[in-house]
């Protein structure tokens, strides 16, 4: 077995094996074989397939399977899926309540912000070349919107000092949204301008589009 563990030799094969036949039955849209080539995958112990029955589960509306797939797969310690599945699980978490199953008229739940600041805070502890700076953009986003501005920008700026080519232009423009609403518009533009300039196919349009328009003179 090599250093990421069960995932590695003929168990390894099975699994990826049983991921191909998923995917597969995804883009027929045969959900059920779907589902039964992700359990089988996840009883053989691979952590790539516990995440991929999160995603299954949280498409289908369960959120309370989708965390405990994710659950499991973080509790592997496996050095690439278990980030993934903390940054997953922290998304999921956050937004929750938007899709909690509940009568009609009453009004959608907050997600569990605790629960979502602890698994971005895990994945940024991970220190994964591309689950870390993520799992910071994620976490500037929570801070702001719960008003933290100060801990929003620092999440920012700690993920634009990574350099990742993703995600540094993801917190530009994060960053940015974050100064318009505190009526900072020339940092916004700043912001923005910065995040355009990567070219990123992505967040240089979204960049565009937030920006503040010109002062007209």
């Amino acid at each position: 077995m090599g250093t990421d563990g069960i995932e590695d030799g003929a168990l390894g094969n099975r699994a990826k094996q049983l991921a191909i036949t998923n995917l597969r039955a995804r883009e027929e849209g045969q959900a059920q074989s779907a589902e039964k080539a992700i359990e089988t995958a996840q009883e053989s112990g691979a952590p790539a397939a516990m995440v991929d029955r999160g995603d299954l589960l949280r498409e289908h509306g369960d959120a309370a399977g989708a965390r405990a797939a994710y659950v499991a797969a973080i509790a592997t310690g496996d050095n690439s899926w278990s980030p993934i599945a903390m940054v997953r699980l922290g998304t999921l978490l956050q937004n929750q309540g938007d899709t909690a199953d509940g009568p009609g008229d009453q009004p959608p739940k907050q997600g569990d912000a605790a629960g979502a600041r602890a698994g971005l805070d895990k994945a940024i502890e991970s220190g994964h070349k591309d689950l870390a700076p993520a799992a910071m953009v994620g976490l500037g986003n929570l801070l702001r919107e719960q008003g933290d501005a100060a801990g929003a920008r620092a999440a920012f700026a700690k993920a634009i000092e990574t350099g990742h080519k993703t995600w540094v232009p993801a917190a530009m423009v994060g960053l940015g949204v974050l100064l318009r609403e505190q009526g900072d518009v020339a940092g916004a533009r700043a912001a923005f301008a910065k995040a355009r300039a990567t070219g990123h196919k992505t967040w240089a349009p979204v960049a565009d589009a937030a920006s503040p328009p010109d002062e007209i003179t």
